[in-house]
């Protein structure tokens, strides 16, 4: 578990490194951007404080300068997770300096959990969470990143359905022509 750790700790080092060098990035809007994440994530009460893996695919565009929307759909779990969760987010970013290479947002997701259990049990409840990002321009089009998000199943009263994750993403980003 702390080898696990450390590499994680030792990637978001190197990205930090990665990201000193100079680039610029246009504000987000009328850009797409299609990314992956990948990062831990842990359950939060219940009996099951194991670190998960998390794998996600997401898309946003920006709808001004500012404000951006998106969607998300991401994997959490292992073999040490007593439930697996599978959240298909709806996603609205708003971004804090976007004429800067350094690319900070706070979000609010909310969206569907998919959820299965080791029992073979599956369910599909509400989620909603919020969390804060910075995305590092490499150049216009490329982008990386890093990401905490707190999230939560709003029915409750269910084990391993609130989560703290952790992630890197990177991103391909599109102009969209406007009309």
């Amino acid at each position: 578990m702390r080898a696990r750790g450390a590499r994680f700790f030792a990637a978001v080092a190197a990205l930090l490194a990665v990201c000193a060098c100079a680039a610029r990035a246009d504000d987000l809007a009328g850009r797409l951007g299609v990314g992956l994440t990948a990062g831990g994530v842990l359950p939060v009460g219940g009996n099951n404080n194991q670190l998960g893996a998390d794998f996600g695919v997401w898309g946003r565009y920006g709808l001004n300068a500012r404000w951006s929307a998106g969607l998300s759909v991401d994997d959490f779990g292992s073999a040490n997770l007593a439930s697996r969760l599978v959240p298909v987010l709806g996603t609205l970013a708003y971004t804090l300096d976007p004429k800067s290479a350094w690319n900070p947002s706070v979000r609010f997701d909310a969206g569907l959990d998919l959820i299965s259990n080791a029992a073979g049990g599956s369910a599909t409840g509400l989620a909603w969470g919020f969390g804060a990002g910075c995305d590092r321009f490499l150049t216009k089009r490329l982008s990386v990143g890093a990401v905490v998000d707190w999230l939560a199943d709003i029915e409750g009263g269910h084990d391993n359905l609130r989560a703290l994750r952790g992630g890197l993403t990177a991103a391909w980003w599109f102009d969209v022509p406007r009309k």
